[in-house]
């Protein structure tokens, strides 16, 4: 878990699955929660997986900026 994604999530009072429209909205990328908890958790390498990584990241950055506003 590169970014501890999961840990800064919980730490806002949000879920991962929170993540699910919010990836689809602002990426287009259609995900379960299955998938993206394996993917958070390091548990798939696919491309996809990869970007569900990295677009999380940029998601719950936002959130915590949102936040201390």
């Amino acid at each position: 878990m590169l970014y501890k994604i999961k840990s800064r999530i919980y730490a806002l009072g949000k879920k991962v699955n929170d993540l699910i429209p919010a990836l689809k909205e602002k990426y287009g990328i259609v995900t379960n929660p299955s998938e993206i908890s394996n993917s958070l958790s390091g548990n798939l390498q696919s491309p996809k997986a990869q970007d569900i990584v990295s677009y999380s990241n940029e998601i719950v950055t936002a959130w915590e900026i949102e936040t201390e506003g």
